[in-house]
């Protein structure tokens, strides 16, 4: 099964080659920040199972849980893509937004909810 995706722009694509089981809603204030609101979508797979095709850039911190994340986005629109984190080395966290069939995405759980914002409800059995 190949799931496709890639930034509004257009000049970033990415496959993957991975059935989709698992997916979460995070409310850390980086995901905050990345998404303009309250929380971030992502769906989790194999870092060796996503090829992206494109220029993609790279920006490094430190999470507030202690570990190095890595957000991947299009060098030329600044669409996330994907995160990674040093946590989880051979997984990784494609945005769901940024895939070409986001209704996939079935939340599992919410993490981060000590950062979240009184207005952001999110409750993935709903």
């Amino acid at each position: 099964m190949s799931i496709a995706g890639g930034c509004i722009c257009g000049k970033c694509r990415y496959e993957i080659d991975e059935e989709i089981t698992g997916g979460f809603l995070c409310q850390c204030t980086d995901c905050q920040k990345i998404s303009g609101t309250g929380h971030s979508a992502f769906v989790v797979i194999k870092r060796n199972n996503i090829a992206v095709k494109g220029s993609v850039k790279t920006d490094d911190r430190k999470h507030e849980n202690g570990n190095i994340l890595s957000h991947i986005f299009c060098g030329e629109c600044g669409n996330p893509l994907i995160n990674q984190t040093s946590g989880y080395e051979e997984i990784c966290f494609v945005h769901v937004g940024s895939l070409d069939d986001p209704s996939i995405f079935k939340p599992g759980r919410v993490v981060h909810r000590q950062s979240g914002l009184s207005w952001d409800l999110n409750d993935p059995e709903s």
